[in-house]
């Protein structure tokens, strides 16, 4: 009897502290915050009231353009080096996160997606699931990073396909660490080179 109820003050005690450590809150960013892979870069070049803006180097179907995002990573818009609107952006309103972030957390997306030889609009939904939350080995070094799986599939009754990846965030590092693709010619792999925040 007095074994169940010390049992019982330590759950009490001990779970609730390891959920909250696996329990994420959105990042806040200061403008020079930076983060490399292999073959692009990301910089913060403003920093509004619940929005960021960041400027993507290596990009090949916007070159030198800026992606604003909310604090859930939900793209609201796309300018070039002028600031104006690119048009045609079809990935507006994509959301490539969710916060609080912890292990079973999911959240759809559905959009409308340009084809990459045409110029039809397909309707594709998004499932992504945080599944774990474990270390992750990168060039950059070892994170504690939430795993997190992006299924996509389109709807076309003539042209059916589904995607399938893994991205890790980590919190310390306030982006993605690792990305490896399931499906082939859909995204490529990337690690984490290096970062720098403010």
């Amino acid at each position: 009897m007095v074994w169940r109820t010390l049992l019982a003050l330590l759950t009490c005690i001990i779970v609730p502290g390891l959920a909250a450590a696996q329990t994420a809150q959105a990042p806040t960013y200061k403008i020079g915050d930076e983060w490399r892979y292999e073959r692009t870069s990301i910089r913060v070049a403003a920093v509004e009231p619940e929005q960021y803006t960041f400027n993507i180097s290596g990009s090949t179907t916007c070159v030198e353009c800026q992606y604003t995002y909310d604090g859930n990573r939900t793209l609201l818009k796309v300018a070039n080096k002028e600031g104006k609107p690119v048009e045609g952006t079809t990935t507006v309103g994509l959301k490539l996160m969710q916060f609080p972030m912890s292990v079973g957390v999911t959240w759809t997306a559905n959009q409308l997606l340009r084809q990459r030889n045409t110029p039809d609009l397909i309707p594709y939904d998004n499932t992504f699931t945080v599944v774990a939350y474990e270390d992750v080995k990168t060039k950059a070094g070892t994170f504690k990073a939430y795993k997190i799986v992006w299924e996509q599939e389109n709807k076309a009754t003539y042209r059916h396909w589904k995607g399938r990846l893994f991205r890790w965030y980590s919190p310390d590092v306030k982006n993605w660490v690792k990305q490896e693709v399931l499906t082939p010619r859909w995204f490529d792999d990337f690690e984490l080179q290096s970062y720098s925040l403010k």
